[in-house]
């Protein structure tokens, strides 16, 4: 008991200082109050002696009432520090958190402008090599033009002697549009002849001379030989030309398309010859509008090829899965790992390399192939448009 008085008498000491804050404890306010309370009582009597008298048992004091309330007082203080040391701890390792947080996002942001970085330097080096097949295509273009032309060259030399002398006609052909199922063609001798020859060169069922009996100076041929004015022949080449390639696509087979690129091409170089013919026999008659057309025709159906080779030449080598990111495409779904190792090709040992420098990435072929199409529908559109005005032009002579 003498240890439970000196804690109250702690107590009672600390009870100006609580008293002074305006949010006092309220069971600590009790404990103090009747800490005051048990030492102002005086102390128990000592217990009787050994042969004395007991004397009756007294009512518990206060010092006894309050011994459960400090009791739990003490717990109380125990558990707040324990949950001051819980919240500690929790505030440690909220705080470890945040810097690991803060670390990572810095990783993250400094791996972000290394990728940035990365795209932006393999965008240029694309770009780059995508002017350099560009350039390439074109030059095989340009050298493939020439063969051709020096081939047709040689077998006008060889069957069609007089087709040197195309740039040196006369006048115009002045057309008329006969009732019946032809055209009466007129003009000079030297165009006269010129059109002879050509249907001489033609095969029996194509030649295109009704009547040849009309003079010197005129002919009766049929609508056909007008074809190439709308571009009917140039369409039906350019047909056979895609289902060859079509068929090609499927079978691989290189010879049957080789040898019907060789016919088509002999096929576009006689028809280029024929309005280069008329263009100038147009600029000797005075009608440079006419054959100004005429070449604008020309010029788009030489860029209009030259675009059907080069969609051709890559639609090629995408059914021939000759791009790496084709193979990356399968081996995606296939096991982890495997698309890393096709970043290159698998040669035919098993070994894994690098990509070629110069293959063009998917975003580019497809972008490639987007340009081509919009550049060939320019094409398109402006030989319609000048052959609309040729067939203007010829409905006036016509009606003259």
């Amino acid at each position: 008991m003498d240890e439970v008085r000196q804690m109250l008498s702690r107590l009672a000491v600390e009870e100006p200082s609580s008293s002074g804050s305006g949010a006092a404890d309220p069971k600590r306010a009790l404990m103090v109050s009747l800490a005051n309370a048990v030492l102002r009582q005086p102390a128990a009597p000592a217990a009787p002696a050994a042969g004395q008298q007991q004397q009756p048992q007294e009512a518990p004091s206060l010092l006894q009432q309050a011994a459960p309330l400090l009791d739990e007082w003490r717990q109380q203080q125990r558990q707040q520090e324990r949950q001051q040391q819980q919240m500690g701890e929790a505030l440690g390792r909220l705080e470890q958190q945040q810097e690991r947080q803060q670390q990572q996002l810095a990783g993250a942001l400094s791996r972000l402008e290394q990728q940035q970085e990365r795209q932006q330097r393999q965008t240029a080096e694309a770009l780059g090599r995508l002017e350099q097949r560009v350039a390439a295509v074109e030059s095989m273009c340009h050298d493939m033009h020439s063969m051709l032309r020096q081939l047709v060259a040689q077998q006008q030399r060889t069957k069609q002697p007089m087709l040197a002398g195309v740039s040196g006609l006369g006048v115009i052909a002045r057309l008329m549009v006969a009732a019946t199922h032809g055209v009466l063609v007129q003009g000079d001798v030297a165009l006269i002849e010129f059109i002879r020859t050509l249907d001489e060169a033609q095969a029996p069922a194509d030649r295109f001379i009704i009547r040849g009996d009309l003079g010197d100076q005129a002919l009766f041929i049929k609508e056909r030989w007008l074809a190439f004015i709308q571009q009917k022949e140039r369409a039906a080449a350019y047909r056979r030309f895609d289902s060859a390639f079509r068929a090609y696509l499927q079978n691989q087979a290189e010879g049957p398309f080789r040898y019907v690129m060789g016919q088509l091409t002999a096929e576009f170089q006689q028809l280029s010859q024929r309005v280069i013919g008329l263009e100038a026999a147009l600029r000797q008659q005075g009608s440079a509008d006419l054959a100004a057309l005429l070449r604008t025709v020309q010029d788009n159906e030489r860029e209009k090829l030259r675009l059907t080779l080069a969609l051709h030449a890559l639609k090629s080598a995408h059914a021939q899965r000759r791009f790496s990111w084709q193979h990356e495409e399968e081996a995606a779904g296939l096991a982890p790992g495997v698309a890393d190792l096709l970043q290159g090709h698998l040669c035919g040992i098993g070994c894994a390399h690098g990509a070629p420098a110069d293959e063009p990435t998917q975003a580019e072929y497809a972008a490639a192939v987007r340009e081509s199409y919009q550049l060939m529908q320019g094409a398109i559109t402006a030989i319609n448009d000048a052959l609309e005005e040729v067939r203007e032009a010829q409905q006036d002579l016509l009606a003259q």
